[in-house]
């Protein structure tokens, strides 16, 4: 009846949810770039979701500067980024393979120093701002390069499935983030000592920036050892045709 044909559809799902994921981590560049991004979005995801509570109770006289200013961060900083990102390291591919692994690598390396300045300084609401507003700049420029070397280390009929599994991976990691926080927040007693915001988030940024600089630098190096097999044989295949 439509019971069985429900539960067999949903077991179908089940079993693609399982090759899926099972995929995103068999494969070597597709599991490290996964690892880093899933350490990078929980960082990320703590500093989106608490910043705010941040600014607003440390500075609490300064409410509209920070809505202005932190709109006009996202809107322009952020774009900035995602774009330069992918410009930056399709730019310089062509001269070293690494050059998408590096881009990822600058902007998790730089990242957490800003944040740190940020939410470590609490005495200047426009110093926080000036921090925040870099690293924004810095910050989203990982996304672009970290899916395209997933994209170019896949066949085509894959390729769909290793971005399923990234995004999957990654909003578990969004998920996850907000929950930690917020356990760590009340355990610490944050509510009514605003300034503890600011150390969490340092500690999230710290584990979550640096912690992905080793992950980034292999899926580099695994990008690297794919791309340089794929030119090696459309080289021989070149040559053998011209034969």
């Amino acid at each position: 009846g439509e019971d069985k044909e429900d539960n067999y559809t949903f077991l179908q799902f089940l079993g693609s949810l399982r090759k899926t994921l099972t995929l995103g981590m068999q494969q070597e560049t597709s599991r490290y770039v996964i690892l880093a991004a899933m350490l990078r979005v929980l960082a990320g995801m703590a500093c989106a979701s608490f910043l705010p509570i941040y600014f607003l109770k440390v500075f609490p006289g300064y409410k509209e500067e920070y809505a202005v200013a932190n709109a006009a961060a996202l809107a322009i900083c952020g774009l900035v980024s995602s774009m330069a990102g992918g410009i930056i390291s399709d730019k310089f591919e062509s001269k070293n393979l690494m050059a998408k692994s590096y881009v990822c690598i600058v902007s998790s390396l730089m990242t957490f120093p800003l944040t740190a300045l940020c939410c470590l300084n609490q005495h200047s609401f426009w110093f926080s701002m000036g921090m925040i507003t870099l690293k924004t700049l810095m910050s989203a420029a990982f996304s672009s390069p970290a899916i395209t070397m997933i994209q170019n280390t896949t066949s085509k009929k894959n390729q769909g499935r290793l971005i399923s599994a990234y995004m999957f991976f990654t909003t578990i990691s969004s998920t996850i983030a907000p929950i930690l926080f917020s356990a760590f927040s009340k355990n610490l007693g944050a509510a009514a000592n605003p300034s503890i915001y600011g150390y969490i988030i340092t500690v999230f940024a710290l584990i979550g920036y640096w912690g992905s600089l080793p992950f980034w630098y292999m899926a580099g190096k695994s990008y690297k050892k794919f791309m340089e097999a794929q030119r090696l044989q459309q080289a021989q295949q070149l040559a053998d045709a011209r034969a």
